[in-house]
């Protein structure tokens, strides 16, 4: 079962870095290819985590490196399968540290 918390703070890095980009949900949905910018309303109100194979799609349309948001998404809302592949290597947030 997802995280429920920690996928809200997902969610809050995936809304920052869309408005941050001046980007519509719509724009980022068909980004990631889905029909709908209610999608994108839910991951960034962190009622729905989306399907991790979209997450690559997902940082593109963002653009962000598409492997911090994988590790960053993994650590949020599966932080026991992001310990066993990681360790305890802490995740940086994604868009933290670009320009």
């Amino acid at each position: 079962m997802l995280n429920e918390t920690l996928c809200a703070t997902f969610g809050a890095t995936i809304r920052a870095r869309r408005i941050a980009l001046g980007l519509t949900q719509q724009t980022v949905a068909a980004a990631v290819g889905w029909t709908r910018a209610e999608m994108v309303s839910l991951v960034e109100s962190g009622d729905r985590m989306p399907n991790l194979n979209r997450i690559p799609k997902l940082a593109k349309g963002l653009v962000l490196d598409p492997a911090a948001l994988c590790r960053f998404a993994l650590a949020e809302c599966y932080p026991a399968l992001y310990e066993t592949l990681f360790g305890d290597a802490a995740p940086v947030t994604p868009g933290s540290a670009e320009k």
